[in-house]
């Protein structure tokens, strides 16, 4: 989500000897292959398949987090659905209370809190909600003692509310006394008070890192994580073809989700050391960006979502499940219009920020130039413009770039990643070993852009795998080193 942080800069700096560090070896876990079992899921209209699978013993977490001994899991896709067609958003559902209440709710990787619609909320979005949260309802449910919860986002919406703790289920998994803002005041980013993306959401899931300060709170990653609840710290992200739906994946990442279901991920090392990780975002070394091919920009530093100050020796690419678009540079904006037969340049109003308008035409794999990320120690990640050319929203044959142009970036230095280049590729995020994963996902053409490489050549991490096998589905989970 484009949010920036409402923490105070003094206390952040005043941690941020503390969080110094990097990320720890496969030896902090221990992981042992208990036996395999039987299971009957169950899916649309009454269908049911028997599942066959291997199960994974986790007897140790790093010594951050909490022993999980003899706890038998098992790795877990949500379907996602898309707000609609030419906004790249997606929402899953999550049940949230006693009794469960459903929620659509977004996981967004770009923030560390969780809010949903209250019910005392009179605001034009809270109306427009399909469901809204009422901590009163719920037997499971608390006012928490603090500050009240509240949050600004860079596109002018935000909100207020007051802090409660329930009982949260996500993809099956149950976390107790989780804390979020049940909001009371919302304030849209549309002057009528209430945007399109407003009334397909009932709230959002932070999945970032919390930031490193006294009294934050662990994301509902983590807090899975930190309940041995998964049988690996990951959390994948994919996008279909056609963009309109998807699976998060709690705990791994699916094989059947890749192009190749035998490709082993390429991983790349977030940023660990700077400020970006202690405001909690998850950030890649961002050494050059290429334009079929040819280096466009290159990158020496980063501003500081802290401070603004120079810091690092790369740029950084921060990754945003909760974006639809992505913030670059005014430089690769401009770039690519003048590279697209028919591109007409648009200006967003009230900012410098700059977008183009193209032919629906150029949106596939060969419709215009391919757009690389090089990470610092040789990765690189390589988009088409099927990915950054958005789908025709109003049928008349008009589309926008998926990318907005800012000059310098979201911050000087800084590319703001969202499902614009999320979406071809299957990306895993390591909250352990703090790493990005990245697979050529479904359906994508390998022969035109893919992962040339990580910069980490060890495959760690928890997959699971579906395959057809005598009428059957059989399942397994296997942990690499």
């Amino acid at each position: 989500m484009i949010a920036p942080s409402l923490l105070c800069a003094v206390a952040l700096l005043a941690r941020y000897s503390a969080a110094q560090g990097t990320a720890e070896n496969s030896t902090d876990i221990i992981a042992t292959e208990s036996g395999n079992g039987t299971t009957v899921i169950c899916g649309d209209y009454g269908k049911c398949t028997t599942m066959q699978y291997a199960m994974v013993e986790i007897t140790k977490y790093r010594p951050m987090m909490r022993a999980a001994a003899a706890v038998t899991k098992q790795a877990s896709d949500l379907p996602l659905q898309q707000y609609a067609l030419g906004i790249t958003a997606y929402k899953a559902s999550m049940q949230v209370g006693t009794p469960p209440k459903n929620f659509n709710v977004l996981f967004d990787t770009g923030s560390f809190t969780m809010w949903l619609y209250g019910a005392t909320c009179t605001d034009a979005a809270c109306k427009a909600a399909k469901n809204s949260y009422d901590v009163t309802k719920s037997s499971t449910g608390a006012v928490v003692n603090g500050p009240p919860g509240s949050q600004s986002y860079a596109d002018g919406s935000g909100y207020n509310g007051t802090l409660v703790q329930d009982t949260i289920i996500a993809s099956g998994y149950q976390v107790q006394n989780f804390k979020f803002t049940q909001v009371t005041n919302y304030r849209s980013s549309s002057p009528s008070g209430v945007s399109a993306a407003d009334t397909y959401q009932d709230g959002i899931v932070g999945m970032g890192f919390h930031p490193r300060v006294a009294g934050a709170s662990n994301t509902l990653i983590e807090q899975l994580v930190e309940d041995g609840h998964l049988p690996y710290p990951q959390f994948s992200w994919y996008i279909t073809l056609d963009e309109a739906q998807g699976y998060a994946t709690f705990g791994g990442y699916d094989l059947t989700l890749f192009q190749d279901p035998k490709a082993q991920p390429a991983w790349v090392p977030m940023i660990v050391n700077d400020d970006l990780f202690i405001a909690g975002k998850l950030a890649l070394p961002l050494v050059s960006v290429l334009v079929n091919g040819q280096t466009l920009e290159t990158f020496t530093s980063h501003a500081s979502p802290i401070t603004g100050k120079a810091q690092g020796t790369t740029g950084a690419a921060s990754w945003d499940t909760g974006t639809a678009s992505s913030i670059v540079s005014d430089t690769l904006v401009t770039t690519l219009g003048g590279m697209i037969p028919g591109a007409k340049q648009v200006r967003f109003s009230g900012s410098k920020d700059i977008s183009y308008v193209v032919p629906c035409s150029a949106k596939s794999e060969m419709g215009g130039p391919t757009v690389t990320l090089m990470f610092s120690g040789g990765g690189s990640l390589t988009i088409t413009a099927l990915e950054y050319v958005e789908a025709d929203e109003n049928g008349d044959g008009n589309c926008f770039l998926a990318l907005t142009g800012r000059a310098g970036g979201y911050r000087t230095g800084t590319y703001l990643i969202g499902n614009t280049f999320l979406k071809r590729y299957v990306n895993i995020f390591d909250f352990q070993k703090r790493w990005i994963g990245f697979a050529l996902a479904l359906g994508r053409n390998p022969a035109i852009a893919n992962v040339v490489q990580g910069t980490i050549k060890s495959s760690p991490g928890h997959y699971i795998t579906f395959y057809s096998a005598v009428g059957a589905v059989a399942f397994s989970s296997l942990f690499l080193f």
